[in-house]
């Protein structure tokens, strides 16, 4: 009979003890360092990047002409600590390279379809974006 009790008092502790730590040190959120959505703007560019429905948006704009590109389904990769977003349009490659470390900037790629980078620009993120 002492056998059963102490078994009882024991699976009590045993299960009680995860949700006594859970109460004394509570899990924090994180959510917007591990994500590279958000809008990200210099004197020349402006640059958001969205999820919608499990998929990674592109929204581009040139300030001075004001032209706009906008892509869907973006291809993720990692290389180390930085997440690579590649978005295709007719061949030129749109990339958008994030690292957690450091959230607050993202670097731009262009590469045309014959393999000639014609931007790369490091962008840090913005207050006020379209």
């Amino acid at each position: 009979m002492k056998r059963i009790y102490l078994t009882a008092i024991l699976l009590s502790i045993g299960l009680a003890t995860p949700l006594c730590n859970l109460a004394i040190f509570p899990i924090k959120a994180i959510a917007a360092e591990n994500d590279v959505t958000g809008c990200y703007r210099d004197s020349q560019w402006q640059i958001t990047v969205y999820r919608q429905n499990g998929s990674y948006y592109y929204y581009g704009k040139q300030n001075e002409t004001q032209a706009e590109l906008r892509l869907a389904n973006a291809r993720i990769t990692t290389d180390g600590v930085r997440r690579i977003y590649t978005w295709s349009n007719r061949g030129t490659r749109y990339q958008v390279v994030w690292q957690r470390r450091d959230p607050d900037f993202i670097r731009v790629r262009v590469v045309n379809p014959a393999g000639q980078e014609m931007l790369n620009r490091l962008i840090p993120s913005g207050t006020e974006c379209d």
